[in-house]
């Protein structure tokens, strides 16, 4: 399927059944919901899921003799963090209600564990084994993991390489049926919508694009109608609506999405100077692990379904 655009002249999408599915992990209980809801979403696409950790390097530190390399096993402590990812494994596969609820086709589960900062040892791992999705578990208020709300989670929503899925607390797998992308009408967010449409296909789910209005212009009903005509000229056999939504700033317009509309995921387009940069900056990451209800996918701005 080849699809056109007015500055983008070729957005090719090629549907594919998702290779890898990649989760995050620290072994808190947040991490722990992040994997069943990973597994879960695995046993829907049909994919493998990979549960990988990033093993810290030691730090050198400044004595009175020079600088000392703190001594490390490296070969025992990667030992020791992959047997516990097996634990994390055998505890997926052998849950309460995982035969009834998954059936017989339980998806594959492989484990990972590097040496190395978090973010860039999770992108080592995407590159290798081609996923177009990480998921990883937000705190929220006051419960700073350093994999959910340190500088990892500002390193993976700034990436240009995958788009993120973040979980909030306490999220349970639900089937996803309605998408909601929360859109600038960029031309750029139809390579966004290209993979939406994929997730959407797979899920048999519907696209609803909602654009947040903060100003009071007169052709904002127009704007999105013509975003709307093309997004479905682009993509047939995509049940895609549109919902401008009228705050007076973008994040009461996302909270407002969540209380009032039927949502499984909220997607958002990264790009580096726009609402969603700023938001995932302190004090703004914080304050949306705390607001964030539901799923919140971020895609890299122009991420292309064929790389």
């Amino acid at each position: 399927m080849v699809l056109m655009t007015s500055k983008y002249s070729i957005i090719q999408i090629k549907i594919n059944i998702m290779k890898t599915i990649l989760v995050c992990t620290d072994f808190s209980e947040i991490a722990e919901q992040a994997a069943c809801y990973g597994f879960r979403l695995a046993a829907t696409l049909r994919s493998k899921l990979l549960l990988a950790n990033a093993i810290p390097v030691p730090i050198p530190m400044v004595t009175p003799a020079g600088i000392d390399i703190p001594y490390t096993d490296n070969e025992v402590l990667q030992a020791g963090v992959l047997e516990g990812l097996g634990i994390e494994k055998d505890k997926l596969y052998h849950g309460k209600f995982t035969k009834q609820q998954l059936g017989p086709d339980l998806p594959e589960v492989e484990i990972a564990a590097g040496f190395g900062p978090p973010y860039a040892y999770i992108a080592e791992l995407v590159k290798k084994e081609n996923s177009d999705l990480v998921i990883a578990g937000l705190s929220g208020a006051g419960n700073a993991s350093r994999f959910f709300l340190g500088s990892t989670s500002r390193d993976l929503i700034n990436s240009t390489l995958f788009p993120v899925l973040l979980l909030p607390r306490d999220i349970h797998y639900e089937p996803v049926k309605q998408i909601v992308f929360a859109s600038e009408l960029n031309d750029a967010d139809f390579y966004a919508l290209s993979y939406l449409a994929e997730k959407a296909r797979m899920f048999n789910a519907s696209i609803q694009i909602a654009h947040i209005v903060t100003g009071t212009e007169e052709n904002e009903g127009e704007k999105i109608d013509r975003f709307l005509s093309r997004a479905k000229a682009m993509l047939p056999g995509t049940e895609i609506t549109s919902l401008n939504v009228y705050n007076q700033n973008e994040m009461n317009g996302l909270d407002w999405l969540q209380d009032h509309t039927e949502l499984d995921w909220l997607v958002m387009v990264h790009r580096e100077h726009s609402f969603l940069s700023n938001l995932f900056r302190q004090p703004f990451s914080q304050q949306m692990a705390r607001k964030v209800k539901v799923p919140l996918l971020i895609i890299p701005e122009n991420y292309k379904t064929i790389r």
